[in-house]
Parts: C-alpha cells; structure tokens; sequence
C-alpha cells in the first residue's frame, strides 16, 4: 500500500533570505520551443500563425492580436529531423560531454506532443532519433565498455565489474535467460518499428581516453503515482508496485526501484521504449481516441569511465565513474472536461494531469519571482511527484528545454493562449550552466578528433595497369595516390604535433615528479618530528589525566560543602520571602496612607491658589480700570481745544516746574521743596567744548546711516574720519598724532531696535612708543516708535501741548558730583523717541554720575 501525504496541513515556509545575486555568464536560460501541428480539419479556422522563426501570433476572430516569441517556430512544414536536429541534438552533445538535460512537450490534448516524442516508423520522433545518434557515435569510435562492465549500484550510481566477472555474467545470462513474449493485443502494435528510419547525425567531438555505457529506464506518473514500464510486473499488478522519489548522495531526485537497463544498440533501447509505451495508461476520450493519462518519462544513462595508461581497460576506481542523464518528458495534455466530457475514472484522471501541470507552473512561477526579485521564496516542489523527480533540474543540475505543441485551429483556442503565456514566461528561467568534466591525469592525450582527423586518403582503384596505354586507369592510380600522399603529409604533421605534446607532457611530468619526491622527504621529515612531538603529548596526557583525577575528587568535597551551604541558603530564602512579603503588605499599607494624605493636600492647596487667583483678577481690574483712567486723560487732551483746562487725574500728585536757562541743567523739584545738588556734566565744560584736539572717528565697515535728526557730533576742526585703523594715526610727530578717539557701534534692543553707542577716550603715549586709548565717556542713542499709533493730532497747539507733556513725563534727569579730574568716566544716554504724528520727535537724555551712594534722584515735570 502506498501511503498518502495530506496537504491539508502544511507548514508555513521559512523566513525569505536574500539571496547573492546571479552571475548572468554562467547561467543558460530555459530554452522554448514552438510546434504548430497540421489542421485536424481542413475546413477548420485558422487562429495561431507563424510570422518568422521566432514569433507567433494568435488573432481570434473579432478580438486583439498577440504576439508571443519564441526559440524557434516550427510550422507544419518542418520535419521530425529539423525538429531533432534543434531542439534534442544539443541536450545530446551535452549528455556525451558528461552533463544532464531534461526535454518535456506541452501542450493540449491532440496537440501533437506524442508524435513530437516518438513519432512514426516513418517520420520517427525525438527518442529514436537520440538513441540512434547516440549509438552512431559510440560505434563510431569504437568507445562502448563490455556489457556488465558496469553495475547500477541500487543508490543511483554505478560500480565497476572486473572484465572477466563481466564476461561470466554474460555466459550465465546466455544459457539461463528465457524468451519472453512482450507482445501486448493493442491497437499501437499496427507500427512496424523494426523497419523504421534510421537517424545518421552523430557527435564528432567525443573523449576517446573513456570508456562508455548506455542505461535506459522507463516510468509514467498516473494519478500522482509513479509506476515503473519496465519492471517484471504484469499489468494488472501496476497498482500495487508504486515506486517513491528518493535523494542520493549527490542531492539528485530519482525513482527508488525503478528498473534500469544496459543496451548495447539503439534498436534495443527503443525496443525497450516500445515496451514501456504499451504499457502506458492511455483512454479514449471525446477529442482523442488514444490519450495518454499519465506523463511519461524516458531517462537515458551515459556511464563514462577513464581508461588506464594502455588504454585498454577501465580503471578500476569508482570515483573515477561519470554518469550524465538525458529525461525525455512525455506530458500528458491539460483539457477542459466541459469538452472531454469525461466521468468517473476519466474524471478523476483529468482532475490529477491538470493539478500536476498546474503545480509545474506555479513552480516556474516562484522560480522566476525569486531570480527576478532576489529572494528566497519555497518553492513547492513536493505538492506534485512530476516536479518533486526534477527538482534538481530546476534548482541548475542540467539543461531544461521546453517544446510546446499547439493546434492552430480556433476550437484550442482557449487552451492555446494558456499554454503560449506559460510557455513564453517560462523563458525567463535560468539554471546554473554544467561544470565541464575533469579529465582524469592518467591519460592526459587530448584526442578528441583522432576519428575524424587521420585519414589515409581515398581507398586504392580495383582496376590494375595492364596496359601502358590505358591512360585513364593510369590517371585514376596516379589521383589516388597523390590524394594518399597529402592525407600522409597531414596525418605525419599531426602525428608529430601529438608527439611534441606528448614529450611536453613527458617532461612536465619529469619535473613534478622530482617536486613530489623532494615535497615527500620533507614530509618524511616532518613525520618524524611530529611522532616525536605526539610521544611528549601522551606524556603530558598522562601527567593531566593524574591532575584531573586529584580535581576531581577535590571538586566532589567542594560540592558536598556547597550542598550544604545550599541547604542552608535555600532556608534562609524561605525566610526572607517570608519577610518579604510581611514588607510588601506594609508597603501597600503605607502607599496608601501617603496617597490618601496626598489627595487632603492637594485639596487644601488647589483651594488655596483658586483663591490667590481670584485676588489676583480682582487686582488687576483694579490695575486696568486705573490704566483706562489714564487713556481715557490722555484722549481729552488730545481732543479738547487750546483752552482746554488740564485735569490731574487722582494718581497724579502735583509737581513744581522750574525751567533754568542757560547751561545749568535742568531740576526737578518736589512738593517739598527740597532743592538738590545741581548737574555737572563734565561734556559741557568749556575746556573739551574749545579743546583743538585732533579726533579720530571710527566708524567700521557696516555702520549704519541711521538718518536720525540727532547725530553724534564731535566739534573740532580736526576730526578725521576712518573706517579702518592705521599706525600713522597714532605714532609719529606730535602735531600730526590723533589725541582724541571715537568708536560707533551698534546693538540691535531687545524690542528689534537699533541702539547706536559711541564710546570716546583719550590717546596717551606708551613707555614702549606706542599709544593707547583710555576710554572715558559713552554716548548711547536709541530709536524706538511712539507709544500709540492711533494719536491723532490735528491742530498745532494740540501738538505742541503733547510734545511739552511728553517731554515733562519721559525725562529723567539724573545729577551726580562732578569729580576734579577728567578721567573720571561718564556715560551719556540719548533716548529719541519719535512719532509717527507729523514727524514729531523728542529728546530726554541722561547723564550719569552718580553721587548720594549711587541712589538716584527722579523729579517730574509736567
């Protein structure tokens, strides 16, 4: 019984890996065939034509054309040997060269693919034509081994059998094998395949230093089972002998138990072939009386080995063994049951030929998905056993061609244009091209054209000179024996060229041998002193193993005292977690006595603060309310005519003006009337105001054209003004050295303007002849907009009323005492304050000096 694998229960597939990425050069894409087959009727409408060699086009009635391309295009016309010839001649030179190929038709029912296949008596097809092309080329150069000089060793290799065992076997099967009648009452045996057409072609370039073996073996792939054609079973035994798919050494599918057998001619190998085929499960259905139900595979065996140095018998090495395998794929045709109407046990095969060629696209499809793509998908070989037996094919172990069979007519239609995308997409595969044999060293004459390279000419004429006279006899000798006179001036210079290669290798030899020998007595060497080296080892192996037996024991005291300590460690531990948990119900206990103590507080200050907040708001009404008295002050004044009585507002407390004319500074005096220390602004003395000093201004590179109305102004007739410092300014004669100096600079405000400061200071000779400059007075002038942009004075007395108040709120004058000595430093402030009300602009500055402990004193003047 044959166990089933449910696929109902699959395992996810692994985790996608990057994969490296494909070298193109050592690739060979997956080469596709096109067959079209005559019309079944000629009354039949004609939809797939062929446009070149290459390209196909299907135009349906009423729909769009498409074009599919191709590796070749043979239309009706061409014959089975030109689809041989390029299509199963290659796989067949590769197969000699020691490399696998796998060939498969496809295609609908009664499309062709079993004629492609096998063919006629007449008109043979690609397995006649390969055997005999085979054995052609054997034959040829006389390469063929013994028969049983090489046996399949039940693991998908071969072993090799000693020439006399070989020649016993052969005795023993003489006299103990039996005629057998393999004759089957079936319509197919109408064929009289002993009288068929012979294939001529044969492979030229062939090893001639091996010796060669063909093994054949046939199978069918029914239902998802595998059933071997060739085995000793009787048909109706098929059921029980399913075979299983195995994988050798060499991580190559095959079929376990299939039966593999030695031929030593072509017309025994398809004799064998024609064994298998009658065998095969075929059924009539609606579209073909004779269709296959299941897929056929025909495996041919090349087994090469290399001959010893006389060249006549194998070595006996079976590592030395090279088998290469060519699979002929007979598939059986995807059908629709709507037209086959099939039932029952048709039924049932159609659903399994349709799931397994359903299963081979889909693993073309990943296969291309992850070359295209770069990954690692799983492709699902093992859903179906057709592509679990070529798995390795399609993983790069071998050459893969397809040759799809299509009927041209418009009743296919439908099935037609599935198979010309799956073929055409199919052509986008690439497998790993074969690594070429190695040639064993024991033989390294390389003659792979002797055969057809030396030849002694043309054979001598079968008439004789016997008459002097007879001029045209005489002419035929003479022909032939100068033709035979080149071919051995030919033959003598290749003969001398393989001589001179073989002295070459001769000496090459020589030469490593005496490499070999002197390598081997350092080897020699070595080995001495390392078996010396592997005595001292085991002696230091038995010092260690006595060490080890003393650790031992010392480890097992040490770990009878841990023990116990454990012992106790582990009671301990009870002890804490005993405690441990008495803690963390302490814990939760406190946690939530803070917490609840957390929320009272935080109860008592959120009222605490909503209250301040309150105070707060009532505060600042009262701060606003204020503000609003004071705008709403403000545009009285503005409004009212010249007459207009002023009103003091209630925070207002009145002030005494007192206006000073002259250069004394103006003062501000309180309600009190405390008079205060006048101003002295040293700037204002009559010694800097006349002083005939020579000032050197410097402005650097970016200072600003403010195109302010007060301008920094320094009243001397000799001002200079630089933008970059030069020594000439400050060393040289007395009269011509600047003694006064002046930097501007400026700072943009925290509000975005610009505050202009010019710091001034006195220039003093060095001891060293220098200068230097004592900074002692800074001037700063600063522009900033009005206080209001929606004043809106319209007459002049209304103007100069504001001008006057302004100027009494915003000036702030404060006095110090002025020192006796002029390097006291002292900083001016000059605030402008323009508006935007006619241009108007207004001057409050501040000189600071300050004295009375540095307090300063503010007086208002209104």
């Amino acid at each position: 019984m044959v166990n089933h694998r449910s696929n109902s229960a699959k395992k996810p597939p692994p985790p996608t890996k990057p994969k490296p990425k494909m070298d193109t050069n050592e690739k060979d894409p997956l080469q596709v065939f096109c067959r079209l087959r005559p019309l079944k009727n000629l009354t039949d409408t004609i939809v797939v034509h062929k446009i070149d060699d290459h390209l196909l086009q299907i135009s349906p009635p009423g729909q769009q054309k498409q074009l599919y391309k191709f590796k070749k295009v043979f239309d009706p016309q061409f014959d089975q040997h030109s689809v041989f010839k390029q299509t199963a001649f290659p796989l067949v030179k590769d197969l000699i060269d020691g490399h696998n190929g796998l060939l498969f038709s496809y295609g609908v029912t009664s499309s062709g693919k079993t004629y492609t296949i096998t063919g006629t008596p007449q008109n043979p097809g690609i397995i006649p034509r390969t055997l005999d092309t085979i054995f052609n080329t054997l034959n040829k150069n006389g390469l063929q081994n013994i028969r049983f000089g090489f046996k399949p060793n039940n693991q998908n290799g071969f072993e090799i059998i000693s020439t006399p065992d070989a020649i016993l076997k052969i005795q023993n099967e003489a006299i103990y094998s039996t005629p057998s009648n393999n004759k089957t009452p079936r319509k197919r045996d109408a064929y009289d395949w002993e009288n068929r057409v012979q294939e001529e072609m044969f492979v030229k370039d062939i090893n001639c230093d091996n010796k060669y073996a063909v093994f054949v073996s046939y199978v069918e792939v029914y239902n998802n089972y595998i059933y071997d054609l060739l085995g000793d079973h009787q048909s109706s035994e098929m059921n029980k002998c399913s075979k299983r798919i195995v994988e050798d050494c060499q991580k190559r599918y095959y079929v376990q138990g299939a039966k593999e057998i030695e031929v030593k001619s072509s017309q025994e190998a398809f004799d064998l072939c024609i064994k298998g085929m009658k065998r095969r499960r075929i059924g009539t259905t609606k579209l073909n009386n004779e269709s296959s139900r299941s897929h056929s595979v025909f495996n041919i065996r090349l087994v090469q080995a290399p001959l010893d140095n006389d060249g006549v018998e194998v070595i006996d090495d079976d590592n030395l063994i090279h088998i290469s395998q060519l699979s002929i794929v007979d598939l059986a045709g995807c059908e629709r049951t709507s037209r086959t109407q099939a039932t029952g046990s048709r039924l049932r095969e159609a659903s399994n030929i349709n799931n397994s060629l359903l299963t081979l696209r889909h693993c073309f499809d990943v296969l291309r998905e992850n070359q295209k793509l770069n990954t690692n998908k799983m492709v699902p070989y093992r859903d179906n056993k057709l592509t679990h037996m070529f798995k390795s094919y399609f993983e790069g172990d071998g050459k893969v061609e397809m040759v799809i069979c299509i009927n041209p007519g418009l009743e296919d239609y439908d099935e037609t244009l599935q198979v010309c995308k799956f073929g055409e997409v199919s052509q986008d595969l690439v497998t790993n091209r074969s690594t070429p044999i190695k040639r064993t060293p024991l033989r390294p004459i390389n003659n792979f054209f002797i055969a057809s390279s030396i030849n002694i000419g043309p054979p001598l004429p079968d008439k004789y000179v016997e008459d002097p006279s007879d001029d045209k006899t005489l002419m035929n000798w003479i022909m032939t024996l100068e033709k035979r006179m080149e071919n051995h001036e030919q033959n003598s210079l290749i003969i001398d060229e393989y001589q001179k290669n073989v002295r070459q290798n001769i000496s090459e030899l020589n030469r490593d041998n005496t490499l070999i020998e002197q390598q081997n007595a350092v080897l020699k060497m070595d080995l001495v002193a390392r078996e010396n080296q592997l005595l001292e080892y085991e002696n230091r192996f038995i010092h260690m193993k006595h060490e080890y037996s003393e650790t031992v024991n010392r480890m097992k005291l040490q770990i009878e005292e841990l023990q116990q300590e454990l012992s106790t460690t582990n009671h301990r531990l009870a002890t804490t977690e005993i405690e441990k948990s008495d803690l963390h119900n302490e814990f939760r206990h406190y946690k939530r006595s803070i917490k609840e103590s957390w929320k009272t507080e935080f109860r008592r200050l959120q009222k605490h603060f909503i209250q301040k907040v309150h105070e707060a708001e009532l505060e600042m009404e009262k701060k606003m309310a204020t503000n609003q008295e004071k705008l709403e002050l403000l545009r009285t004044i503005i409004n009212n005519d010249d007459d207009l009585e002023f009103i003091r507002p209630s925070w207002m407390s009145p002030l005494k003006v007192k206006q000073d004319t002259g250069n004394e500074p103006m003062t501000t005096a309180t309600g009190n009337n405390i008079q205060s220390p006048p101003v002295i602004n040293p700037r204002h003395q009559r010694s800097l105001s006349t002083d005939d000093a020579k000032w050197i201004e410097h402005r650097p590179p970016g200072t600003l054209d403010l195109g302010t109305v007060f301008q920094p102004n320094i009243q001397s007739k000799r001002k200079k003004s630089v933008t970059n410092l030069k020594t000439s300014d400050f060393v040289g004669k007395k009269d011509e050295i600047a003694t006064k100096y002046s930097l501007t600079h400026h700072q943009a405000t925290n509000t975005g303007d610009v505050e202009t400061n010019v710091y001034k200071g006195d220039v003093i000779p060095s001891l060293t002849g220098g200068s230097q400059v004592i900074f002692n007075d800074v001037e700063k002038l600063t522009q900033y907009p009005c206080m209001s942009d929606s004043l809106n004075i319209t007459t002049r007395k209304n103007r100069k009323r504001l001008a006057e108040m302004f100027e009494r709120m915003t000036t702030t004058t404060t006095a110090t005492a002025s020192s006796s000595t002029r390097s006291t430093p002292t900083t001016v402030t000059s605030t402008i304050v323009n508006s935007n009300a006619e241009g108007m602009e207004f001057l409050p500055s501040t000189s600071s000096n300050q004295r009375n402990n540095g307090t300063p004193t503010k007086r208002k003047k209104f």
